[in-house]
């Protein structure tokens, strides 16, 4: 079961054009790039102490249009806030996304979750 394997899926997780990572607040969603993706993303901040601010799942375009209007996460925005996706089945989207919350503990997190871990790679991997 992959679920207890040693594998680590390998995510392709999304960059700019440009091979640096999107900022979050400057992500315009008129575009039809993320139109249909759906997946895990991971959203973090820079700064003297980077870390990862949140971890989600879903519909990669309804979900990030949501979080740059999420109060919590705005909290971290004078420190440079940055984003990236990668997409995922919708069988292994939990897990995957349980993962990379247990390994990178976001400052917000969703207690929610009971879901089987399923290993994958990280954007910085």
């Amino acid at each position: 079961m992959l679920i207890t394997s040693e594998y680590k899926h390998n995510l392709n997780w999304h960059k700019c054009p440009q091979n640096t990572w999107y900022r979050f607040l400057e992500l315009s969603f008129e575009a039809d790039f993320l139109a249909g993706l759906e997946g895990v993303y991971m959203i973090w901040h820079g700064g003297d102490h980077p870390a990862v601010v949140c971890v989600g799942q879903g519909n990669i375009k309804e979900e990030l249009v949501k979080r740059q209007s999420d109060l919590e996460v705005l909290k971290f925005q004078d420190k440079g806030l940055f984003v990236s996706w990668a997409e995922v089945c919708s069988f292994y989207r939990e897990g995957a996304q349980r993962y990379l919350m247990n390994l990178w503990q976001p400052k917000l997190s969703e207690a929610h979750l009971n879901f089987l871990p399923i290993k994958v790679n990280s954007p910085w991997e």
